[in-house]
């Protein structure tokens, strides 16, 4: 059994987020920089098993401090995104402080997942030409930004889930159904990620 493990960092990007596009976040582990990630990136930090801080540090701010605990062999993803925009007050708020320009957290699987369903909601059914349309999307970084691993990642913890996985969008698919075509898609993600 394999006792390494790993951070991996995510960083988000949207089109209608510009904020910081032409700017490299510096990773900062246990209060050392390990690693630099770009617009549209993704990084993989090689860690030992236990609790680690994460910090990611752009100039003089950055992000709050994010514990993780890893364990021997298991991978923690975290995603990186600018902190929310709001009228300038908060902004130059924002730019004094240490820890608050940039947001550091867990990698929300629903939100991906909810964001592919949005876009099958009116397919027929959900075939292998829907599979390669949706990937299309993705490693296009077209209406569902993020990029392959990030979705690769939240399909595999949707899938992990004993919950229902279409509780906003409301497609006409059933649970099985939609676990499949999930399934497909991930495999998919993989094939044109590697």
């Amino acid at each position: 059994m394999d006792s390494s493990s790993r951070i991996i960092i995510h960083r988000h990007y949207h089109h209608s987020a510009r904020r910081d596009a032409a700017k490299t976040y510096k990773i900062m582990l246990d209060g050392r920089v390990v690693a630099e990630i770009g617009e549209r990136g993704d990084v993989e930090v090689p860690t030992a098993p236990g609790l680690h801080r994460v910090r990611i540090r752009l100039n003089w701010s950055g992000s709050p401090v994010v514990k993780c605990q890893t364990e021997p062999g298991a991978d923690v993803h975290l995603e990186v995104r600018p902190a929310g925009t709001y009228p300038f007050p908060r902004t130059y708020w924002r730019m004094i402080t240490r820890t608050r320009w940039l947001e550091l957290g867990v990698l929300p699987w629903r939100g991906y997942i909810n964001g592919v369903l949005y876009a099958v909601q009116f397919d027929r059914e959900l075939s292998d030409p829907v599979v390669e349309r949706i990937a299309r999307l993705v490693e296009e970084d077209r209406g569902l930004p993020g990029g392959a691993p990030a979705h690769i990642h939240a399909i595999h913890q949707a899938l992990s889930q004993s919950d229902p996985l279409d509780v906003l969008v409301g497609t006409r698919f059933g649970e099985d159904e939609i676990r499949s075509f999930l399934t497909r898609l991930a495999v998919q993600l993989e094939r044109g990620s590697t």
